[in-house]
């Protein structure tokens, strides 16, 4: 095999091994898939669509592994994860107990999204606290908005953070914790203060 950087430089791939240690080896399909995201070392991407039924609002699909999308009746994301690990899935429907596999395949997971008062345009501001019962740093997230603990206020193994949230009345959201075991919850924006508690194993 004849190798061609350029008109004038070809080499044989005798030659590319000898001189510069090039890998005869194939290349895994996923890294030549056109168009595809990186996939990490020991880990497998795959395509996951959130179906939110016939439902015509907008809403947000969020993952265990921080992977998230948002969309009208559907939205399609990239998520990456060691094979074999169950990956959990939350939507601003109100689901919570939908999971994929790992495996390198595409899936869907189906929510059931029940009509709910129109978002007001009007925006409105509260605190959301969240309460780790755990002694490991936790997270806790929703978009852009997010807050971490490190150090317990009330003892070891209580962890508490808090975030400022301004959006528009009635506006729907899912926060995740990075605590494993206990992964989410849900809010709606109505400018009274929030908390939080999670399990954490």
């Amino acid at each position: 095999m004849t190798i061609c950087f350029s008109l004038s430089a070809c080499f044989s791939l005798s030659a590319c091994l000898a001189l510069w240690g090039c890998s005869a080896r194939p290349v895994p399909a996923q890294a030549v898939d056109a168009g595809l995201p990186p996939v990490p070392p020991g880990q497998v991407g795959e395509w996951v669509t959130c179906n939110f039924g016939d439902n015509k609002e907008r809403h947000t699909c969020v993952a265990t592994t921080g992977a998230e999308c948002s969309g009208v009746l559907t939205c399609k994301v990239w998520v990456t994860a060691p094979p074999g690990e169950k990956i959990r899935w939350a939507s601003t429907c109100g689901t919570y107990n939908l999971s994929t596999t790992a495996d390198g395949q595409s899936e869907t997971v189906s929510s059931t999204c029940p009509p709910r008062a129109p978002v007001s345009s009007e925006s409105v501001s509260e605190w959301v606290s969240c309460v780790f019962f755990t002694g490991v740093k936790s997270t806790c997230v929703s978009g852009n908005r997010k807050c971490s603990a490190a150090l317990g206020k009330y003892g070891g193994s209580r962890l508490e953070c808090k975030v400022r949230v301004t959006a528009p009345r009635g506006t729907r959201l899912v926060w995740r914790s990075t605590c494993a075991g206990d992964p989410f919850r849900f809010s709606v924006v109505d400018g009274m203060d929030e908390w939080f508690h999670f399990n954490c194993r």
